[in-house]
């Protein structure tokens, strides 16, 4: 897949300049297109995921239409993990800006099919993680710091054919 080289947004040219924004879920999906936009306005973006071969195609498409990117291979879902990957974020980088948690869980099955093992799953990817990453960084963060908790309207329409997953994100 071919990426445009140029990045039209609404905000304003080098907003988040001199800026670090890490965004969880970095290597596909929102995650990528939130990567690209930040990096599109100036901030240095610092891409997660669980693949490093999906992180490091979307940092070559960042790089290719002049960004600045990192990225950091890890388990948003073990606690240990986070606080590495926050504590290099930081020695690396000096401080965080911005967080976007975007990772999550696309595990969909009706209610009636959804066992403890899928719902923990669900839980740990698009709840407990979020919160463990939001954890982590607050404690690094300095004042005109942000943070987005990327949701979903099935957390507000819920459904049977999807529980878990409304579930999780109405709690998010």
């Amino acid at each position: 897949m071919t990426t445009s080289s140029h990045y039209d947004s609404i905000f304003r040219p080098g907003l988040f300049q001199g800026q670090i924004h890490v965004v969880t879920g970095g290597g596909s999906g929102i995650g990528r297109c939130v990567a690209h936009e930040l990096a599109a306005l100036g901030a240095t973006v610092v891409i997660t995921g669980r693949t490093q071969e999906k992180l490091d195609k979307v940092a070559a498409e960042i790089r290719e239409d002049g960004g600045q990117v990192d990225t950091a291979a890890f388990d948003i879902r073990d606690e240990e993990q986070v606080k590495a990957a926050v504590a290099r974020i930081v020695s690396t980088h000096g401080r965080i800006h911005g967080l976007v948690n975007n990772a999550g869980s696309g595990k969909w099955a009706p209610v009636d099919q959804t066992d403890d093992t899928l719902l923990d799953e669900v839980i740990d990817i698009s709840l407990k993680a979020p919160f463990r990453f939001c954890r982590e960084a607050l404690a690094v963060m300095g004042p005109g710091s942000s943070i987005v908790n990327v949701g979903s309207t099935f957390g507000l329409l819920g459904g049977l054919d999807g529980g878990a997953y409304c579930a999780v994100k109405a709690g998010l």
